[in-house]
Order: C-alpha cells, then structure tokens, then sequence
C-alpha cells in the first residue's frame, strides 16, 4: 500500500473518475502516420513516365497532322 502522505498516481489507463481503458493499450500517444503518399513513385520516375507519355502524344499529332 501506498504510506500515508503519499500522493497516489491518478493518470494511468484506469484513473478514478475516468473512463476505464483496456488495459494493454498503451497511454503514450501512437507517432503520428506520415500522409498517405509513402507509396508514390519517386519524382524522377514520374517525370520519366510523364514525358514518354507526351513524346506519344506529340509522335501521334505529328503523324495525323503530316498524312492529314
């Protein structure tokens, strides 16, 4: 038992005049996730994949405006 004088810890999970939280969860606060693009290409790759697309599209023009 706590000795007489003693302050007795009321922060934990289950704390007196609190909601009971299950115990197991942890109290300290989860690291925050990072925004939901960790899963994006990396820049160069996308500018790789943009500018192939562009060269298509240019190649087509050029060749229905030459034969048009």
């Amino acid at each position: 038992m706590a000795r007489r004088g003693t302050q007795i810890d009321r922060t934990g999970p289950r704390a007196p005049g609190r909601p009971g939280r299950p115990v197991g969860i942890s109290t300290r606060p989860r690291p925050v996730p990072r925004a939901a693009n960790v899963n994006r290409p990396p820049l160069r790759a996308r500018i790789r994949t943009t500018a192939a697309i562009l060269a298509v599209l240019a190649g087509a023009a050029l060749l229905t405006w030459l034969f048009s």
